[in-house]
């Protein structure tokens, strides 16, 4: 499996702490260094909440913000809250967060929109790693793939063939950067596939993490990736987490596709349910869902530059025998995310009995 790696000065990327480890740690480390208000602040206090006069403030208010939030009966998301944020305040609140124990921040300048989440959940931190762990491995095996392909056809494109599977050895997963992109948005993935070889100022693939989500707000997650990117985020994989309780997991998988007339069209390609303890209905049909499929153009950039055969066909369907792929099996996902609810409740059972 290609070792885990972390890019540094790639442009639209900005390295962050650190992916927690240990599913008993959720708080990424922070930096330590000490904080020196402007005197010439005027971003004191936006809105009168949250506070950006010192970290401790802002960490008392993220803190009191986040439980209000996530008592809210709408509220989905643990450990989280968003706000309004003017653009000129966004630099001394990033100044501000580096001095305060965060887990994931992300900012708007159209919406003017903030997002904190303090604290990952373990069930978070776990289905991230596995994901990833898969991801990973998957990659690994399409290069293999390619290169088989490139030596059994005696292709023509041999050689383009052969840079593409160099290009596939260097993609790793990273989920410590941040995407930049200036006035427009800072955005934190869970994880992302980053094309090494390209430099390129966008991973071509991303990963969330969500909690109870409805179809068109798992969608319109996708879609932001899309268009903040232009088109160059091509491939989003969404994990959503029914949360408290549990009971159920789903994956999506959306990609980016050229219509005929040139537009890149964001869909949503596989839909799996991992598993759903609370459905009670028989089985109909298979017994498992089919396994994730990726392609060379899902996780490398520049898709200019990778031959035909190579990338994601419109339909899948009758086109299996022709495209070169490679597929992550149901089980293994399922187990994946089986793994990481089993933690998450063990955690949470250990937390009650302590306080007992």
């Amino acid at each position: 499996m290609a070792k885990m790696q972390f890019l540094t000065g790639a442009p639209g990327f900005v390295n962050s702490s650190s992916e927690v480890n240990k599913a008993d740690k959720e708080i990424p480390e922070m930096s330590q260094s000490r904080f020196s208000p402007s005197k010439n602040d005027q971003t004191k206090s936006i809105g009168g909440f949250p506070r950006l006069d010192t970290p401790e403030n802002l960490q008392a208010d993220l803190e009191t913000l986040c439980r209000l939030q996530t008592s809210a009966p709408s509220s989905t998301s643990p450990y989280s809250a968003s706000f309004h944020l003017a653009p000129n305040a966004f630099n001394r609140l990033e100044s501000l967060l580096a001095d305060i124990r965060v887990a994931r921040f992300s900012y708007d300048y159209i919406t003017q929109s903030a997002e904190i989440t303090m604290v990952k959940t373990t069930v978070h931190n776990q289905c991230n790693r596995g994901i990833g762990t898969l991801l990973e491995s998957a990659v690994e095996g399409l290069s293999g793939l390619v290169t088989a392909f490139a030596t059994a056809e005696h292709h023509e494109e041999v050689e383009a063939l052969q840079t593409v599977s160099r290009r596939l050895r260097n993609v790793y997963c990273d989920g410590a950067a941040a995407i930049v992109v200036s006035e427009k948005c800072y955005k934190a993935p869970d994880n992302q596939l980053i094309d090494h070889e390209t430099k390129f100022p966008f991973p071509p693939f991303v990963v969330e993490i969500s909690y109870s989500q409805s179809f068109e707000n798992v969608k319109k997650k996708a879609e932001q990736y899309s268009k903040i990117s232009d088109g160059h985020i091509r491939t989003v994989l969404i994990v959503d987490i029914d949360y408290p309780a549990i009971s159920h997991m789903r994956l999506h998988l959306f990609a980016t596709e050229t219509a005929p007339t040139g537009e890149r069209v964001l869909r949503e390609v596989e839909s799996i349910t991992l598993f759903d303890l609370a459905d009670a209905a028989p089985v109909i049909g298979p017994p498992n869902p089919g396994p994730l499929r990726l392609f060379t153009s899902d996780v490398l950039a520049n898709d200019t530059e990778i031959p035909a055969r190579l990338q994601r066909p419109l339909l899948f369907e009758g086109h299996g025998d022709d495209i070169v792929h490679v597929e992550i099996p149901f089980e293994d996902l399922r187990d994946a995310c089986l793994k990481a609810r089993e933690l998450h409740l063990k955690k949470e059972e250990k937390a009650k009995n302590f306080w007992k």
